[in-house]
């Protein structure tokens, strides 16, 4: 198993539970690798995509993709632009359409998503919202959850899943993937 980790606006590989996650997957025998991401706080859909494309080896079914807030985006894009299957997905406080008041990630948001080739591309799918999200609105993570018929889990409280928020661990997401890694 090989696991990608994909972060988001104004992030980078240090940031939130990143490090813990990829770490505690190196210490179970499973390779972790975070990219980063040029110009995070004044992405280009483009860039992303070509860093992803150079950063993201050997991609099979025993790969798996977790992202959190833009980092899922550019997640399902690439998946869709690569267009081979991988083992699955894990998106944290992600979307698919435009965020009001986040109006410079639009070029993000212009190509639309083939949910049903990205459901056949990744047969496992989690998608992990907050009621109390206060970046990324609940509706727009709940709706990509359901355009992609992926498992959902809602916390009451959450924010946006960052280190600001508490959340420089997050045991779900690594309990998930070593459940995956046992199938």
């Amino acid at each position: 198993m090989q696991v990608y980790i994909i972060h988001g606006f104004e992030s980078n590989p240090k940031r939130n539970w990143f490090p813990w996650l990829q770490e505690n997957l190196i210490l179970n025998n499973i390779n972790a690798f975070t990219p980063t991401l040029p110009n995070s706080s004044t992405p280009n859909v483009d860039e992303w995509l070509e860093t992803l494309s150079k950063e993201c080896k050997n991609i099979d079914e025993n790969t798996y993709f977790v992202a959190h807030s833009l980092g899922c985006l550019i997640t399902l894009l690439f998946l869709q632009k690569i267009n081979k299957k991988i083992g699955g997905i894990i998106l944290v406080s992600g979307f698919s359409k435009l965020v009001n008041h986040l109006p410079l990630l639009e070029n993000f948001t212009k190509t639309s998503l083939d949910y049903e080739n990205l459901i056949k591309l990744s047969p496992k799918r989690l998608i992990i919202a907050a009621r109390d999200d206060y970046i990324i609105p609940l509706n727009l993570t709940h709706n990509l959850a359901k355009n992609l018929r992926a498992s959902y889990v809602e916390f009451e409280k959450g924010g946006h899943f960052m280190q600001e928020d508490g959340f420089t661990k997050m045991p779900l997401i690594l309990n998930t993937l070593l459940y995956f890694n046992k199938f």
